[in-house]
């Protein structure tokens, strides 16, 4: 919901999801390219409530981590976390 809000709002045209295992270790990742994140962006202060509620619920519900960047006029959000 915040690449097609946020992320492709003004411009771009490509979402791109997907998910992957490797034994107990998953990954989920989004990428967009249309607006960029700021170059001083940091998701534990962003003001996005989108950002928050998804920084919580991966950090508090699945133990894991989620690292946003762009580079070459792409955004990406990457989950990662492990089950036991």
């Amino acid at each position: 919901q915040n690449a097609l809000e946020h992320g492709l709002a003004d411009t771009g045209d490509l979402l791109q999801i997907s998910a992957k295992n490797e034994g107990k270790n998953y990954q989920v990742c989004v990428i967009n390219n249309g607006a960029e994140l700021p170059k001083d962006f940091n998701i534990e202060s962003s003001a996005n409530l989108g950002l928050q509620i998804a920084n919580t619920l991966t950090k508090n519900e699945l133990a894991g981590e989620i690292k946003l960047s762009s580079n070459g006029g792409q955004t990406a959000a990457v989950i990662t976390f492990s089950v036991s």
